[in-house]
C-alpha cells in the first residue's frame, strides 16, 4: 500500500517537472526493487502488492516515453516473461512465479536489450553467489535461493551500465 503510494506520488512529480528521461523518474523503481529483494530474501516471496504499483508505474513511464501504446515495452515484458516462464517448466518449478512476473515488470522500464543484459547479470549473479554458498556449506543442494535480488540488480546494473556494457558486448561479439 505505501509503495503504491509512494508511487502514485513520485509518478505525480515526474510528470508536473518533466522528468521523464532522468533517473529521477526511476526512483519508485529503485525503491520497489529493494522492498522485493528484502520480502524474497526473508520470505521466499516476490507479493504483487510490491509488483503491481511498480509495473503500472512502468507503463506510464513507457508509455509517455513512447508517445501512446508503448508496443515495444510490452513486447519485452512479454517475451521475458515467457523466457522465465519456459525456464520455470524447464526446471520443474526452480523458478518462482514471482521471478516470471518481476521480470515482465523489469520489461517495461529497460527494453528488449536492457532485459537480456539484467537477465545475463542475474544468472552469472546467481551463479556466483549460489556457488560461494555451497562451497561454504552456508546452502545445501536442493534448497532454495531467492533470485529476486538478483534480478533486481542485474536490472539496477543494466539501467545504470547498460549504456556502456551492451555496446562494448555487441563489439566482441
Amino acid at each position: 500500500m505505501l509503495l503504491g503510494l509512494v508511487t502514485l506520488l513520485w509518478a505525480c512529480l515526474v510528470l508536473l517537472l518533466d522528468c521523464m528521461g532522468s533517473r529521477f523518474a526511476l526512483f519508485p523503481l529503485f525503491l520497489g526493487l529493494v522492498l522485493l529483494s528484502l520480502q524474497d530474501i526473508r520470505e521466499g516471496l516476490l507479493p504483487n502488492r510490491l509488483q503491481l504499483p511498480l509495473a503500472l508505474y512502468g507503463l506510464l513511464l513507457a508509455a509517455l516515453q513512447a508517445g501512446g501504446l508503448p508496443l515495444c515495452a510490452l513486447a519485452s515484458s512479454l517475451s521475458g516473461a515467457l523466457f522465465l516462464l519456459l525456464l520455470r517448466w524447464l526446471t520443474r518449478g526452480g523458478l518462482g512465479l514471482g521471478d516470471v512476473k518481476l521480470t515482465a515488470l523489469l520489461g517495461l522500464y529497460l527494453g528488449s536489450a536492457g532485459l537480456v543484459l539484467a537477465l545475463l547479470l542475474a544468472f552469472l549473479l546467481g551463479a556466483v553467489i549460489g556457488g560461494f554458498l555451497l562451497l561454504t556449506s552456508r546452502k545445501s543442494r536442493g534448497e532454495t535461493i531467492a533470485f529476486g535480488p538478483f534480478l533486481a540488480l542485474g536490472a539496477v546494473l543494466a539501467l545504470l551500465l547498460g549504456d556502456t556494457l551492451i555496446p562494448w558486448y555487441l563489439e566482441v561479439l
